[in-house]
């Protein structure tokens, strides 16, 4: 852990509110609990272990390396080591599972507000690169691969990309645009392949979506093979 810091939780009994965001990278909320990340587990019915709060501590707040500031989301990758969007420090952190600080992802192309990661099937960890409007893939060993999007409201460019998940067959990366109020699908290579929903409050629109799972991703898996 960083020295000169308060210590920061990652909770995995229950799941935070979506932040209310007027521009990305700040919240109506100042309070440091915001900063916390959660995760849910099953339900007590389903395990009886679940009722029981899981606390690890994962840096602190702050902007110092292993520090963490509004951290959006996070994901464990196939070493088991946590992958965390330090949002607002605008970089990537990887932590190891007992919660210590190990490193950043290293990319030429600087991050700016990153709000969504994910892992796909093959261990490659994918960032959703909010204010840059583009997604950004590296290998199971941190190394960058490519990026791909660009500014826009075509198909396959993104107004501020936030939720991201993989199809766990497929491999394909589905994209909620936060900015786009739109969902966009590409394949495992970043191409296009389809998009759905528009701003509006009819059936199918959408205003801002912030998140994605991997539920979502088990659906295309479904329906488009």
């Amino acid at each position: 852990m960083a020295d000169n810091c308060d210590s920061y939780s990652l909770l995995t009994e229950s799941a935070p509110a979506t932040p209310q965001l007027d521009n990305l990278g700040s919240s109506d909320d100042d309070d440091d609990a915001a900063d916390a990340i959660a995760a849910p587990t099953s339900s007590s019915d389903e395990d009886p272990v679940a009722a029981q709060a899981i606390e690890l501590v994962l840096g602190s707040s702050g902007s110092t390396p292993g520090c963490l500031t509004n951290p959006l989301s996070a994901a464990f990758d196939h070493r088991g080591n946590i992958i965390v969007a330090d949002t607002d420090n605008h970089r990537v952190a990887v932590f190891a599972a007992d919660g210590s600080y190990l490193s950043l992802l290293d990319s030429p192309h600087a991050f700016r507000f990153p709000a969504g990661v994910t892992v796909d099937r093959d261990g490659r960890i994918i960032i959703a690169d909010t204010n840059e409007h583009r997604v950004q893939v590296f290998s199971p060993e941190y190394q960058f691969l490519f990026k791909f999007g660009e500014q826009g409201r075509g198909d396959g460019e993104f107004t501020r990309p936030y939720g991201i998940t993989t199809c766990r067959n497929t491999a394909r990366i589905v994209v909620t645009e936060y900015g786009g109020s739109r969902v966009q699908v590409f394949d495992a290579n970043g191409k296009f392949l389809l998009k759905f929903g528009q701003q509006g409050k009819q059936n199918g629109d959408m205003i801002s979506p912030a998140g994605s799972c991997r539920g979502l991703g088990w659906l295309f898996d479904r329906s488009i093979g």
